[in-house]
């Protein structure tokens, strides 16, 4: 039978050799004197916000792709934004790969998938399909998958759609500075309304009424980072805040206890991937703040400043780096500060190089990726910001698990120990429902956290 099948198997590999594949003719993009231009296979060559192209965006968070694809819509580039993930996506990007592919792959390939076969497989109208990939470093599998979905754009003759990453090594695809402080107050504005929605959902009276005052808040954000200015948006969204700050709330914010999930980028932000835990905790009377995508990107700036990543980088690019953060660190402030008045935020200004500093004596800062944010993010946080911390990541994630080793053997112990057992978790994501093992998990963990804010108050006290 052993024999039997090796034949097979040599006459099917024969077979598919004599066959002469045709490889699709797709677009590509490339940088031209500084610029995105998109390629098409005759040789024709387009701006970003020509009327052919239309950028497509995964859901990575809802209220955060709406955010990028408005601040996007501002600079006239046609955006369209996925669905938020569910079963759907996950079972046809399962399908399409080998199901060993973590998480953030299976779901961001669903969505494309699903995408196509709602656009008749990207050949309507002779659009081009320009389907935003993020893209990670460091031992981390995720920076393969944009040629794995090249590859099975490829295979299956999607001959309208390429792959648009952004990144400090690519200079965020050669957009411009306007471009960029649109984008980045987007990230802003998205990461700290999700914390304000989170807390929201614990503090406020009543929470229908709440509900409905944060959409419309939401509504006028997205139009006005869509269509105003810079000066104008910062006005609207100072009405918007008011709006969230009529909201009544039914206890302290000071004395409610606050959770930090932390962990793998994309799984902590997707609401599918995460299995929504922020209501859980918040039918436990616990806030949640979810580990910011802008901590991120001072942390690529971080590298890019220290060469960890672009070695050949020149002392005027490092400079102009230095110059380009002082601009996001003023617009950081400013949208925090307003976000302040609703009452549901405190002030809270990112240091990616104190977490850095706080995880480096048990992971070298060579070894780049999520792995030493998340374990510096631990040790700083908890205790003093934090009552308790999930590190949440894909099934199988070598970061995370690199991570949760280190906190659980030494970085944290002393610390934890100092603060009457500060309770940390570990959860693990692979799309499916979590386990009871891992909702027992989480049960015990909010009754720690409670019991934790209490010593905290008595101590305080």
């Amino acid at each position: 039978r052993i024999e039997a099948f090796i034949d097979v198997a040599r006459s099917y590999l024969k077979a598919s050799a004599s066959k002469e594949k045709k490889k699709a003719l797709r677009p590509t993009t490339e940088l031209k004197k500084g610029t995105l231009k998109i390629i098409t296979p005759d040789g024709k060559s387009f701006p970003i916000n020509h009327e052919k192209i239309r950028l497509v965006i995964p859901s990575m968070g809802e209220f955060a792709s709406k955010c990028l694809a408005a601040s996007f819509r501002y600079h006239k580039v046609k955006t369209d934004v996925c669905s938020m993930p569910g079963i759907e996506e996950f079972k046809l990007g399962r399908s399409n790969s080998l199901s060993k592919e973590c998480l953030p792959l299976q779901l961001t390939l669903g969505s494309l998938i699903k995408y196509l076969d709602e656009n008749n497989h990207g050949k309507n109208d002779d659009k081009i399909i320009l389907y935003f990939m993020p893209e990670t470093m460091g031992p981390c599998r995720f920076g393969q998958y944009k040629v794995f979905m090249d590859l099975w754009l490829d295979n299956n003759h999607a001959d309208n759609v390429a792959l648009l990453s952004l990144n400090s090594e690519n200079a965020y695809a050669g957009l411009g500075l306007s471009f960029k402080l649109r984008i980045w107050i987007a990230v802003i504005v998205s990461d700290v309304l999700t914390d304000v929605e989170n807390t929201i959902k614990v503090l406020a009276k009543d929470k229908f009424q709440a509900k409905a005052l944060l959409e419309k808040a939401k509504e006028k954000i997205l139009h006005s980072l869509a269509n105003d200015s810079l000066h104008t948006f910062f006005k609207k969204l100072e009405d918007a805040v008011k709006l969230i700050a009529s909201i009544e709330k039914s206890r302290s914010y000071d004395e409610t206890p606050k959770v930090l999930i932390t962990g793998e980028i994309y799984v902590r932000k997707d609401e599918f991937s995460r299995k929504k835990l922020e209501d859980v905790f918040a039918e436990s009377g616990i806030i949640t703040h979810i580990s910011s995508v802008h901590e991120w990107i001072y942390y690529t700036d971080y590298l890019f400043l220290k060469r960890l990543t672009s070695s050949n980088s020149t002392r005027i690019e490092r400079l102009k780096k230095r110059v380009e953060i002082l601009f996001k660190k003023y617009i950081e402030m400013k949208v925090k500060k307003i976000f302040e008045k609703t009452g549901f935020y405190e002030m809270h200004m990112m240091d990616v190089e104190k977490a850095i500093k706080a995880a480096k004596d048990h992971l070298h800062p060579r070894l780049t990726g999520e792995a030493i944010l998340t374990v510096g993010t631990a040790i700083s946080e908890i205790g003093d910001k934090y009552d308790g911390v999930i590190s949440i990541g894909p099934f199988g994630c070598m970061p995370s698990r690199i991570a949760e080793a280190i906190i659980k053997k030494s970085a944290l112990k002393k610390k934890l120990e100092d603060l009457g057992n500060a309770p940390i978790i570990h959860i693990e994501s692979d799309g499916n429902p979590f386990p009871p093992i891992i909702e027992s998990k989480i049960e015990a963990f909010i009754v720690q956290v409670k019991r934790f804010k209490d010593y905290k108050l008595m101590h305080a006290s």
